[in-house]
């Protein structure tokens, strides 16, 4: 069984080959089918029985001990060569998520149930992705711990009964009711028919669970520390409901990253020859051939998804709900900030990733070997292209610009 990169077709249904051996090696053997069913199914047991007594987002929901080398030891292949065939699909070593054997090793029992068609092993495996993300979006955003009382002031007090912390009470009734199965539905077919592709393949289960599990938490913990700051809500509970968290953040967010899409399909957002003469001259000095291709890649409509989850990431960390915030975003400088090396677990970090991965799909091997300044550089051209087409789409302002900042 190689580790050598086999260069895969991405439009076809092919998987590297170590996967594809393990794949093989469940569906062949119903009783180590078996035994892998029994395991997960034993582990979601053991984590409805613990919800049965958390009444909010705030319940622990601790990811599960020893499941990680278990797999491999069931997969029957080693460590480095698990890392080795998920990084030809997108899995990058570079990246803190992607090479977190954790949810590579459910990635790939994700595919054994798509393969065998078993939707509660698909579901199974989902939930235990999303846990974990789950349980990093909420140390993100509230670092200090979530208190449950807050918790319970704002579900009573300034959530919608529509909001998703509202309407599944916990954790492991969202994960399990909404979240894996939504995901699942969307995209398992496409998942199946394009496996190894970045972009339409594995690799999107994981960006997408973190991207909506992200925006739930984004809205909910500028209200939560509302709440924090001003203890006495608290002993009140009558605090105004006229500013939900959905309806100021996470709904009001999808309402502009729906605008932006909708926008820049129906109207002018391409870069004036100024700014396409800003990205040739230092420090980017990059080539007429590298913005063609760029340029071809995000007008291509197979690429919309590839689009819409960069604005969404943007809009996420930048909390965009309103176009009058888009307005006033200098891009120069916005994207200076947020494209550095640093900070590693954040929610930049996780944009900075997928960008990273665009660029890795425009240009293949030349991305690989590239030296680090060479990616910073280029991943600020591509961080720039994106938000200033935002800026243009959001704001409907086709003379948007960029800035003429030092960057240095």
């Amino acid at each position: 069984m190689s580790t050598t990169p086999t260069h895969l077709d991405i439009n076809s249904s092919a998987v590297p080959e170590v996967i594809e051996f393990i794949t093989t090696k469940f569906i062949s053997n119903s009783e180590l089918y078996g035994q892998l069913t029994s395991l997960l199914k034993m582990i979601i047991s053991k984590l409805y029985t613990d919800s049965l007594s958390h009444n909010n987002f705030c319940a622990n929901m601790a990811t599960p001990n020893g499941l990680t080398p278990k797999l491999i030891q069931m997969f029957g292949v080693s460590d480095r060569q698990l890392s080795s065939a998920m990084e030809e699909i997108g899995f990058y070593r570079g990246h803190a998520m992607y090479n977190d054997l954790y949810y590579q090793t459910l990635a790939v029992v994700y595919y054994i149930g798509l393969r065998k068609n078993d939707n509660v092993l698909r579901l199974y495996a989902l939930v235990l992705i999303n846990i974990k993300i789950f349980n990093g979006r909420k140390y993100k955003y509230m670092p200090n711990g979530c208190q449950s009382n807050i918790a319970d002031h704002l579900i009573a007090n300034k959530l919608l009964k529509s909001h998703l912390f509202v309407r599944y009470q916990n954790p492991f009734n969202l994960l399990t009711q909404y979240t894996a199965p939504s995901m699942d539905a969307t995209y398992n077919q496409q998942v199946l028919k394009y496996p190894s592709d970045p972009k339409r393949g594995l690799l999107v289960m994981l960006v997408q669970s973190w991207v909506r599990l992200n925006q739930i938490f984004n809205g909910t913990a500028q209200h939560y520390y509302e709440v924090w700051n001003n203890k006495e809500a608290l002993q009140t509970s009558n605090l105004s409901n006229a500013q939900s968290v959905e309806s100021l953040s996470g709904t009001r967010i999808n309402d502009m990253v729906s605008k932006t899409i909708k926008n820049m399909l129906n109207s002018n957002t391409d870069l004036t020859a100024n700014d396409l003469s800003y990205l040739k001259m230092p420090p980017y000095s990059v080539s007429n051939a590298f913005l063609t291709k760029v340029f071809e890649y995000l007008n291509n409509h197979d690429n919309e998804d590839d689009v819409k989850n960069i604005v969404e990431m943007y809009y996420t960390i930048l909390n965009i709900d309103d176009e009058h915030k888009m307005h006033n975003i200098n891009v120069v400088l916005t994207v200076d900030k947020i494209s550095g090396i640093k900070e590693k677990l954040s929610s930049k970090h996780d944009l900075k990733g997928y960008i990273d991965s665009l660029l890795k799909n425009m240009f293949g091997n030349i991305m690989v070997t590239a030296g680090a300044s060479t990616l910073l550089k280029l991943r600020k051209v591509l961080m720039l292209i994106m938000l200033l087409r935002c800026k243009k789409a959001l704001t409907n302002n086709p003379n948007a610009t960029f800035e003429r900042v030092s960057i240095n």
